[in-house]
């Protein structure tokens, strides 16, 4: 018992001393046991991963050289965010509002697409409807209504006020001068309807200084007759299919070139072009 008191007495100091470290390493390593343990549950609370997803590679939006770290996420950004399959097949964390505007500029160009091809297709659809029309027209036969012997239709009832002569010159009243004529001149009243000579196609329908509005008949095989001198409103069209005695307008007021003739009308036969005398072919 002596002899403990007296190691007691010289070693006592240094027994506490190793105690007191003792209880010191003692305590430092249950806290950090349990300082561990905190932080793995604070990791476990904040990181946003599947539990069978611990062996996938996690890597942060727009960060290539960081693709290795793990990205923390805050409770303020759990909401805001996304995890994605980028195009290196690999798991980005990126900001669901990124991701509803990308997919809204997608789907709005795709619209912007189809609307393109819609037009297009309109358009192509347009072009074939006219090229049909064209062909329609185009494909109209006119049927050759003169031969030898048949006689024409008088466009009115009235007498020859200037005759058809082409080979010498005759006396033109309103140009005081000598001159060929192409035509006959049909003295008429204002209003008079003027019917078609011969059936056939209306050529064309315009308005000369010296004939004033004028329509032409395509009768076919090169024939046609050109009627002169008519109101400005014409009951047909251009293209249009008539037949002999439909009436085309009436008698207008004559044209400057020819107002000493009186109301008439101006009646034009013509073969590949050439002139020749109506009155061959009227009764």
């Amino acid at each position: 018992m002596k002899k403990i008191q007296i190691f007691m007495k010289k070693n006592g100091f240094y027994l506490m001393l190793l105690a007191c470290i003792v209880f010191v390493s003692v305590i430092a390593t249950v806290i950090s046991n349990n300082n561990e343990e905190q932080i793995q549950l604070a990791k476990n609370k904040y990181i946003d991963l599947n539990e069978n997803a611990q062996d996938m590679e996690v890597t942060e939006a727009n960060s290539p050289d960081e693709s290795d770290c793990l990205t923390v996420i805050t409770d303020n950004d759990v909401s805001n965010v996304a995890i994605v399959e980028n195009d290196k097949n690999e798991l980005v964390i990126t900001d669901k509002k990124e991701i509803i505007e990308s997919i809204g500029k997608k789907d709005k160009k795709e619209k912007d697409v189809d609307k393109k091809e819609e037009d297009a297709d309109e358009k192509q659809e347009s072009t074939e409807t006219k090229a049909e029309i064209v062909e329609v027209e185009e494909k109209i036969e006119i049927q050759p209504c003169f031969t030898i012997g048949k006689k024409m239709q008088w466009p009115i009832m009235g007498n020859i006020v200037m005759p058809f002569s082409m080979e010498k010159t005759i006396y033109h009243p309103t140009l005081e001068e000598y001159r060929t004529s192409n035509k006959i001149s049909i003295k008429g009243t204002i209003g008079q309807q003027v019917k078609v000579s011969e059936s056939g196609v209306v050529e064309s329908i315009t308005k000369t200084p010296e004939m004033g509005n004028v329509v032409v008949i395509n009768h076919g095989d090169g024939w046609e007759t050109t009627y002169g001198q008519l109101q400005n409103k014409v009951l047909v069209e251009e293209n249009q299919k008539v037949n002999k005695g439909d009436i085309i307008g009436g008698i207008g007021t004559p044209s400057k070139y020819s107002i000493c003739l009186g109301e008439h009308l101006d009646l034009i036969l013509s073969k590949d072009n050439n002139p020749i005398d109506p009155e061959i072919y009227l009764p």
